[in-house]
């Protein structure tokens, strides 16, 4: 099992920016506290309503949305939250929690919930610094992630 200070996920069909990590460890050193940094998802391919509505690239699409407006005012107040992939996590907070929560299928969130209860923030790099695939055979080949995400997320047990 590795032993390092941090740990970078991405999800299996993403890969980061050759300057992912220079954009991002930075803030740890700055902020001795901070547990994690959070940077957007891109992906390189239309999502099905894009390809649907043949808006790809003509109309912001919900990344956008989320990451642009919604995980932005999450940051203000100290609310942001892990995404899954394209983020840095320190992994002493990490243990203390015991580890990515995989009791749900929202373990990104349930993750994000553990480290707000015991005080330690997270944070949103709002530039984009790793980009997935989103389509194609190899993803169809997977269920997609955002109706288990609006479904299970009521899983997440209460405190």
């Amino acid at each position: 099992m590795p032993k390092g200070e941090f740990v970078s996920i991405f999800d299996c069909d993403h890969v980061p920016t050759r300057s992912f990590l220079q954009m991002t460890m930075g803030w740890f050193l700055k902020e001795k506290e901070l547990a994690m940094m959070q940077t957007p998802h891109h992906f390189f391919s239309p999502d099905p309503f894009e390809r649907n509505l043949g808006r790809f690239r003509k109309t912001p699409n919900e990344g956008t949305l989320f990451y642009g407006l919604v995980q932005d005012g999450n940051d203000m107040w100290d609310a942001t939250f892990f995404c899954g992939s394209c983020a840095v996590i320190r992994r002493g907070p990490l243990d203390e929690i015991g580890g990515i929560a995989v009791e749900t299928v929202t373990e990104d969130a349930h993750t994000s919930l553990r480290l707000h209860r015991r005080g330690i923030y997270l944070r949103l790099y709002a530039y984009s610094a790793g980009g997935g695939a989103g389509d194609g055979e190899f993803i169809r080949a997977y269920r997609p992630a955002h109706p288990l995400g609006a479904r299970d997320g009521a899983d997440i047990p209460p405190r």
